[in-house]
């Protein structure tokens, strides 16, 4: 980190500390609040290791890839963008805020070749005429989660900017468990389970194994999945 820094404060940054990397605490990113309020998850250091390696020995890089994000980075996809970035030498462009037109002059300012997003930003892209204005000719590939997109939208983004698109499952709380890590384009699905992760599906009132093409509750288990060192509830209080 000293040498990251590289200022007259980087001798101040403590050197060989002894960790548990099962125990202790590494980030606290947080959730988007989708079963009540927003939740802030503790993550180890081994939670957050081993979601790296799946990226940098998994998913295809160059380090002359140029990514973009416009995620905050408490949210798993912002910092997982940045940290993956620093182990494959790639460059990242961070945006604060979104909006359809600065994302468009990043892309074609800097040459961006991989789009981290959401499906929302996708449906105003695929929407928006402002597109035309833009080369984003650069782009080569364009990784989506968070939702469900449909088959359609997913295609028209394939075809309008000419990229490959790549889905993923996810949760804050277990940064991902399935992503397409093949070649092309992945419409009809998530990809394929991550290295290192189980999962199967149960039935909600037995808590049974459920066969193949039944509907039931996820659950996963790896080293990517939080243990339950603690998850702090962010109350908030309104007042006038």
């Amino acid at each position: 980190m000293s040498e990251m820094v590289g200022d007259k404060h980087s001798e101040e940054f403590p050197k060989h500390i002894a960790i548990n990397a099962d125990e202790d605490l590494a980030i606290l990113p947080y959730s988007s609040g989708t079963t009540g309020l927003p939740k802030s998850v503790m993550l180890s250091h081994r939670n957050l290791t081993s979601s790296i390696m799946i990226f940098r020995d998994r998913v295809p890089h160059e380090t002359s890839d140029i990514s973009y994000s416009d995620r905050p980075m408490y949210h798993a996809s912002g910092y997982g963008m940045l940290i993956t970035s620093l182990t494959t030498g790639r460059k990242l462009v961070f945006e604060k805020n979104f909006d359809t037109k600065t994302m468009l002059r990043a892309i074609e300012k800097y040459g961006i070749t991989q789009l981290g997003t959401v499906p929302s930003i996708l449906i105003q892209l695929v929407n928006d005429d402002i597109t035309a204005n833009y080369d984003v000719t650069s782009l080569k590939q364009v990784a989506c989660g968070g939702a469900a997109l449909s088959q359609d939208i997913l295609g028209k983004i394939a075809k309008k900017f000419d990229v490959f698109i790549k889905p993923a499952y996810a949760m804050t709380e277990c940064l991902m468990i399935a992503y397409h890590f093949g070649e092309g384009s992945l419409f009809d699905g998530v990809g394929k389970i991550c290295p290192n992760m189980k999962v199967k599906i149960i039935d909600l009132l037995t808590g049974k194994e459920l066969p193949e093409n039944e509907t039931g509750e996820i659950l996963a288990h790896g080293p990517q999945v939080y243990r339950v060192i603690g998850l702090f509830v962010i109350c908030f209080e309104y007042r006038r």
